[in-house]
């Protein structure tokens, strides 16, 4: 994957700040409850954005997917993200 041209870098960067928001060129993952979150959020987060309760990014690198299954009486629940 290409870089980003800086002036996107730029323009990403002075949006976040015109509606008050923070821009992170780097981040570390967002910190997430439970374990099978904790799986996937391994990595790097680049062009962070985050407000008030939220942020959005890019993650790379770190684990993609993650599974937990757990039975309950006689049915087996799978849940994968």
């Amino acid at each position: 994957m290409s870089e980003q041209p800086r002036e996107r870098v730029g323009d990403l960067r002075a949006f976040a700040a015109t509606n008050g928001w923070l821009y992170e060129p780097t981040a570390d993952p967002p910190a997430l409850s439970g374990d099978l979150w904790a799986n996937v959020t391994a990595g790097t987060v680049h062009d962070r954005v985050s407000g008030d309760g939220w942020e959005a990014g890019r993650i790379v690198g770190g684990s993609r997917t993650a599974e937990r299954v757990h039975r309950s009486g006689g049915v087996t629940i799978t849940t994968r993200v």
